[in-house]
């Protein structure tokens, strides 16, 4: 198995990419509900790590996924980031509509306002150009076409669900 990064936007799609991991089949790093998270915002579920937990774990594991986002590229981050994608074999990017992510930020109370939260994603996304060879999967183009989406993701990192476990997937997508 490969060691997978997805990296995306708070609230860009980053979880649904991790359910998706989960429940086909594929070994995903990170809890469920990590502490502080709360369950109304993902009731699916987050699958992260904390940041500072990855320095400590990163060289002990193998053929996993996880989730980094980008806010952690800021300088004071950048030697992480670097060891988490040194320690990549395939990157896995999620975008979505800045505005609705901004949308969505400010509807769950991350940001106070949709100014502070496009100013920050503004500077989070010019930062994606830094990531080279990974696979852009777009919020939306996986919402409207789950099974060509998802089949691309899973090729791309060199891994066959079960049918039954992949069909659950694209069930779960349908209906969000």
């Amino acid at each position: 198995m490969n060691n997978v990064v997805v990296i995306g936007s708070h609230r860009a799609g980053t979880s649904m990419v991790m359910q998706s991991l989960y429940i086909s089949g594929y070994p995903v790093l990170g809890e469920k509900f990590p502490v502080n998270m709360r369950k109304e915002i993902n009731p699916d579920g987050f699958y992260e790590i904390g940041i500072l937990q990855i320095d400590d774990i990163l060289p002990m594991i193998n053929g996993v996924a996880l989730k980094h986002f980008p806010k952690y590229m800021r300088s004071d981050y950048h030697e992480i980031t670097k060891k988490v994608f040194a320690w990549s074999t395939k990157i896995i990017l999620i975008k979505r509509d800045l505005s609705e992510i901004c949308r969505s930020q400010v509807d769950n109370d991350i940001y106070g306002s949709a100014d502070r939260c496009m100013n920050s994603l503004l500077k989070e996304h010019s930062r994606f150009s830094e990531i080279k060879n990974c696979l852009t999967i777009n919020y939306e183009d996986v919402l409207t076409n789950p099974i060509d989406q998802l089949t691309a993701m899973f090729r791309f990192v060199d891994f066959t669900p079960r049918q039954a476990d992949f069909d659950l997937v694209v069930s779960n997508i349908r209906r969000a």
